[in-house]
């Protein structure tokens, strides 16, 4: 069956942006985390650099953790399929599952939807827009936090 193409203008289109988006602003976080501790930042040309290339210098520089360091690897994974399967929308239970990833990497989620299943963060309102949303705000926090205050100042002022 092939699909009816207009149906992609409407649907998931919110999901796309705001994952997209989410994502830029964690890529923008690894590149001021770069550019704060490597000994010559002009070396390298962050704009050709994917997102991936980012992620993986930052932690070789020991600035994330493994588990953290994975989790971003499956959220970058999310946000290429969206960007490059038309169409792609992962199911409610595949997105918490990340969330409970990323609280078992450490991730502070307040309300406990990292350590429910998906029946307790679907009584919490929860839906896909709003597991997107708690997954990159929190790891977009904690891996902040993780820098020392004075970053957490600088990113949030």
């Amino acid at each position: 069956m092939n699909p009816h193409f207009e149906n992609f203008f409407a649907e998931n289109s919110a999901h796309i942006s705001d994952v997209v988006s989410y994502h830029l602003t964690i890529e923008a976080l690894l590149e001021r985390m770069l550019l704060r501790h490597l000994a010559d930042p002009t070396a390298l040309d962050f704009e050709r650099m994917m997102f991936a290339q980012k992620l993986s210098l930052v932690r070789a520089l020991g600035l994330i953790e493994r588990p953290i360091f994975e989790v971003l690897r499956k959220m970058n994974t999310l946000r290429n399929k969206f960007s490059h399967k038309l169409g792609y929308s992962p199911t409610f239970e595949e997105v918490h599952a990340l969330v409970v990833e990323a609280g078992r990497a450490g991730v502070d989620f307040s309300d406990g939807i990292d350590a429910s299943d998906p029946a307790y963060a679907r009584s919490l309102n929860y839906d896909n827009a709003g597991l997107f949303n708690a997954l990159f705000r929190n790891v977009f926090y904690e891996i902040a936090w993780e820098q020392g205050e004075e970053f957490w100042q600088e990113v949030l002022a």
